[in-house]
């Protein structure tokens, strides 16, 4: 897909592939959150992305700083997979 959008010159050089798709992936980072409703439909096995807010805990630990106050994409469980084995 990726060959299909670059001018011909390019198309074969993966590091231009690498940098279209993460060009891609960055401009709609919550593509996942999309995915559920069509699986669903089409009777896929599938996770369930979930947003969730980060808050300020000191349980973070060394992360603390870099990661609470934040919106973020949890993946969920898929099919035959538990929440709590993740």
């Amino acid at each position: 897909m990726t060959e299909n959008a670059l001018p011909t010159v390019v198309a074969k050089d993966a590091l231009v592939q690498d940098l279209v798709a993460d060009g891609v992936s960055a401009s709609y980072p919550y593509a996942a959150m999309s995915i559920p409703p069509f699986a669903t439909a089409l009777h896929v096995p599938h996770a369930s992305p979930r947003m969730v807010y980060v808050p300020d805990d000191p349980r973070l630990g060394k992360f603390r700083r870099r990661l609470w106050q934040l919106v973020r994409l949890s993946r969920g469980a898929g099919a035959g997979q538990r929440e709590e084995d993740l």
